[in-house]
């Protein structure tokens, strides 16, 4: 699964590349952008560099949340929780972002490894298909035989693998890289978890076992 995570992560820096371009030439038609409304605030006060991964569970920022924001960093990774994984609402308070700071730098979150549980069905409605779980080849402990493959308890970090051997997801993931990055002016895409299953003795032991080594190096 190496080679396609590093062929996944060469796309979406093209089409951040270009999503850049159309930014700064104004899209198609060939015409500046269209202005943003200044923030009054003393840019020199500013810090010169900050970085934050962020994120208001369940909704929105607020109006002071994106004041802080917009004066106290330069680049910000809106966190796959942010806006209870809503993206329209993350791709609006990546509008609201960048028109207080056009300097700031904005990135949604795009996991690639494994996909929150209780956010499966947000997923679904964007095109995502229970086929690209990964599934155990053979049983193994507890798990039986075409069970989903999950990491952490019940909650928060309950996470399913996803299949990145599957043309068929890594097609998908490609488009929904494509329209975040056309659907706000973020800087990019931040590829969350993005390493290889067997990075460890221990790992690559586990995952031999639960899907094979053809499959894992696939």
């Amino acid at each position: 699964m190496t080679r396609w995570l590093v062929a996944l992560l060469a796309v979406v820096v093209v089409l951040a590349v270009a999503a850049a371009v159309l930014v700064r030439t104004g899209g198609d038609s060939g015409g500046p952008p269209a202005p943003r409304p200044p923030l009054a605030v003393d840019w020199r006060r500013a810090q010169p560099l900050g970085f934050d991964w962020i994120g208001a569970r369940n909704r929105r920022f607020s109006e002071e949340e994106l004041h802080k924001i917009a004066t106290r960093f330069s680049l910000v990774v809106l966190d796959k929780a942010h806006a209870g994984a809503n993206p329209g609402d993350e791709d609006a308070d990546a509008r609201a972002l960048v028109a207080l700071n056009p300097d700031l730098r904005v990135f949604p979150d795009l996991t690639t490894q494994f996909l929150p549980v209780k956010h499966l069905e947000d997923y679904r409605r964007l095109g995502f298909q229970d086929r690209w779980l990964l599934r155990y080849a053979a049983p193994l402990k507890d798990a039986r035989a075409g069970e989903p493959i999950v990491r952490g308890e019940e909650g928060h970090k309950h996470s399913s693998y996803v299949d990145l051997a599957s043309p068929e997801y890594r097609a998908w993931l490609l488009g929904v890289a494509a329209r975040r990055l056309s659907a706000a002016p973020y800087a990019g895409i931040a590829l969350d978890n993005f390493k290889r299953l067997d990075n460890t003795p221990e790992r690559k032991a586990f995952w031999t076992r639960a899907i094979g080594s053809a499959h894992l190096r696939a």
